[in-house]
């Protein structure tokens, strides 16, 4: 099959996918639900209005002036944008595999590989700036490869515009910018490389400089500024150390150093591999190990470069924070699975490719958790059932948000009240009075709905 053909079929396949998952009908994330709002807040008082709600608003802005030209609910902008976007990840995906000189057998592996892909399946029927950041960031890939293959300005340029809108989304797709075009010429050894990737980015600098005075200080510039700065860096580093001692003992406190390195090392390989997964991580231990890795110099080289930025960008992170959510080593795990499909390709016995490709399917659509779809049924029961006007009380963001309707803090005051007692929390319900209707779970979390006596 050739890899124009396998990527067409690739997306349609991805889009159905996207379908499906609509269908278990679960509450987004509440991080969408913020994203949403302040897409109402932009389309009521525009860019600062939803500035006050998020402080790098654009994703939301996105979806505000989609919504607006498509004439549909900022929630189902929000899921066509997934679509489009998992379908440029899924796109460059395989152009990337196509880099490395892949034949179509590696090709097909990696479409399978990348469609089955958990960690992206859960996050179809949510909203997150991080689906649109992950496809511009391994289109990103893909241009730096083709640019230290072809050397040709048009890479560079394109590679730049692309993380220069990958960080709208995030802001990491700064450090790339910033970074990049200082090691590329140490490993081209043509000086001339940093210029054909830094100077548009170097331009668009400037001018924001000098056409916005505060431009350094808006959204989350200054938290990027601050982790790239070295000095506060080790500052910030042996307060933490200073802070370790006392946990440590007399004996120990000599070792405070050893110890929170040790333990930022192992909260990052337990992360990584939770992420990537276990059967993913041993297929790619046993592929480094046989030396089963892309023989295109270009490619090991963008791959190389690309893992070690992110490796860098977790590591001053954690250093800061101390902890690590999967979300942000997924940009790492999705370089590494890159990785893969050659893998599966040269493995002599065939049915351990099967295998895992079924586990992974297994995991990315098999539900093994209880249900939140009784939260949604609470939201649109009132939404549809009663007036615009009517004002609600619920503890519960996601039952608000499918409610539409305004919110009251005081329950005595509010027309609906909808509480939601989980069997693991069970919370007091009102008494002397009966719920006009409930939803629940097969596990026995409910969601009663109360209407205020006239």
């Amino acid at each position: 099959m050739q890899a124009r053909s396998l990527i067409f079929f690739a997306v349609l396949i991805n889009l159905l996918l996207s379908y499906l998952m609509l269908l278990y009908n679960q509450p987004i994330n509440i991080d969408g639900i913020l994203y949403l709002h302040a897409a109402t807040a932009y389309l009521q008082q525009g860019f600062h209005g939803a500035l006050n709600i998020y402080p790098w608003p654009f994703y939301s802005v996105l979806i505000a002036k989609i919504s607006t030209l498509l004439n549909i609910s900022l929630l189902n902008t929000g899921f066509i944008l997934n679509s489009v976007f998992t379908s440029v990840l899924i796109i460059f995906f395989i152009l990337t595999l196509k880099t490395f000189g892949n034949t179509p057998k590696t090709l097909l592996w990696g479409a399978a590989v990348i469609l089955l892909c958990p960690e992206l399946n859960h996050d179809r029927y949510n909203i997150l700036r991080d689906i649109p950041y992950y496809g511009l960031f391994i289109t990103s890939l893909w241009c730096y490869i083709r640019f230290l293959q072809t050397e040709k300005i048009s890479y560079g340029v394109a590679w730049q515009v692309v993380l220069i809108f990958a960080a709208l989304f995030r802001v990491e797709g700064i450090v790339f910018l910033v970074i990049t075009p200082f090691i590329t010429p140490i490993i081209t050894k043509k000086l001339g490389d940093f210029l054909k990737l830094s100077w548009l980015s170097i331009l668009l600098f400037l001018c924001a400089v000098i056409c916005f005075r505060h431009a350094l200080n808006f959204g989350r510039l200054p938290d990027i500024i601050a982790y790239m700065n070295v000095h506060q860096f080790f500052g910030s580093f042996q307060e933490k150390i200073v802070g370790l001692k006392p946990y440590l003992g007399i004996v120990g406190q000599d070792s405070a150093e050893i110890f929170l390195i040790g333990g930022l090392l192992g909260i990052l390989i337990i992360a990584f591999i939770t992420t990537f997964g276990i059967f993913s991580s041993l297929l790619l231990g046993y592929g480094l190990y046989k030396k089963l890795l892309p023989e295109n110099k270009s490619a090991q080289l963008g791959l190389l470069v690309y893992i070690s930025i992110n490796i860098l960008i977790l590591c001053v992170f954690m250093s800061h924070m101390l902890f690590m959510n999967w979300r942000y080593i997924f940009p790492l795990a999705l370089v590494c699975l890159l990785l893969l499909p050659e893998i599966l390709a040269k493995l002599n016995k065939l049915w351990i490719g099967f295998v895992y490709l079924i586990y992974i399917a297994i995991s990315s659509f098999g539900q093994f958790g209880p249900s939140n779809a009784y939260l949604v049924d609470a939201g649109e029961w009132i939404a549809n059932n009663t007036p615009a006007a009517t004002t609600i009380y619920t503890p519960d963001v996601s039952v608000a948000f499918y409610a539409q309707r305004s919110e009251v803090s005081d329950q005595k005051k509010a027309d609906y009240s909808i509480i939601v007692s989980r069997i693991h929390a069970p919370t007091p319900l009102p008494q002397n009075t009966s719920p006009v209707v409930s939803f629940h779970n097969h596990r026995g979390d409910t969601a009663y709905i109360f209407k205020s006596k006239p």
